[in-house]
């Protein structure tokens, strides 16, 4: 296929169209505080799966997932919606809003979280510790997978409709959270061999995990109607192909090679938290690339223009009922 066939025209309303609020201007906010939840969430999950499997105390990383969500995602999130006032309306409407129900989703996780940490260091009872932490837990499950249902509430968007969204973000986010304990264990943890064993056991699994949900999540879009499989083309060939192939030379390549290594001969610290920088940037990565690859399907029927059926009076306005494309980034 040509380039002038290939690369995205930008007419709007007529032909295929990247997206641009989600990832310019103010957009970037709300980008930049889908990560540090996914980034805090999967930190807190990965924390308390450690402790149940291994016995260590792993609070120093459920601290920083913590404190990840609740600076990070809280004041992105507060700055995107511009004043104060927006934050509470947006709040008050978890029945209609993705938006509203991602709010409360950060806030019971904070107070969960905080209860948790707070209950831990002046000795309450374990029942309570331990009821504290897996409530938390849970709420930080949704925070991981909420991404992936905001983004699919954006019909407009075909790329963003695929069922496997939310597992791949949350798969994304648990890679990131080994990449934060990858970071903390050198400077703030003593660990046994048996512990780094169990930790880095997990980090191969999200690995694989996620190269099969993304190949799974292209090979899927590509199937599905044009707008899902142009934003692929651009992926593989097109103008954000560089971008993807660094996405993948950062959250898979690196991680994977190091985890490879470490099958096989014991990995420095240094190389850890190569491996932990390399997970926490690829989180940052993929869902900018998941953003920026969305295009919107032309609201003018293609198979109508090159029929040359002129739009009625009538008909105009139902189709500016939908999103209006947007140009490129």
């Amino acid at each position: 296929m040509r380039e002038s066939q290939r690369r995205l025209l930008l007419r709007p309303g007529t032909e295929y169209a990247f997206q641009a609020e989600w990832i310019a201007g103010r957009g970037k906010l709300l980008w930049l505080g889908m990560v540090m939840g996914a980034l805090g969430g999967g930190a807190f999950i990965v924390s308390s799966v450690l402790n149940l499997l291994t016995g260590d105390d792993f609070r120093i990383v459920s601290l920083t997932g913590l404190l990840i969500v609740a600076a990070g995602k809280g004041a992105f999130h507060l700055a995107f919606l511009g004043r104060p006032e927006r934050f509470w309306r947006a709040f008050a409407r978890p029945q209609s809003s993705w938006i509203s129900r991602g709010i409360f989703i950060l806030s019971t996780f904070s107070v969960l979280a905080a209860a948790y940490l707070a209950a831990s260091w002046l000795g309450a009872s374990a029942g309570l510790v331990t009821g504290l932490q897996w409530a938390a837990t849970l709420v930080a499950v949704f925070l991981v997978i909420y991404d992936g249902f905001l983004l699919r509430d954006a019909k407009a968007i075909a790329f963003w409709q695929a069922p496997i969204l939310p597992v791949l973000f949350a798969s994304a986010a648990l890679l990131a959270g080994v990449g934060v304990s990858f970071l903390l264990i050198p400077h703030f943890m003593e660990v046994r061999e048996s512990t780094m064993r169990t930790i880095k056991l997990i980090d191969r699994v999200i690995l694989i995990g996620l190269i099969v949900l993304v190949a799974a999540y292209l090979w899927t879009m590509r199937a599905a109607e044009s707008a899902a499989r142009r934003s692929v083309l651009e992926l593989l060939r097109g103008q954000v192909s560089g971008m993807f192939l660094v996405t993948c030379l950062i959250a898979i390549v690196v991680p994977g090679v190091i985890a490879v290594y470490g099958m096989f001969s014991h990995v420095p610290m240094h190389l850890l938290t190569v491996a932990g920088l390399a997970e926490i940037s690829g989180e940052f990565a993929i869902k900018f690339i998941a953003l920026r690859a969305g295009v919107y399907t032309p609201l003018i029927p293609q198979s109508a223009q090159a029929g040359g059926h002129a739009l009625s009076a009538l008909q105009l306005p139902k189709l500016m009922a939908n999103p209006r494309p947007l140009t490129r980034a």
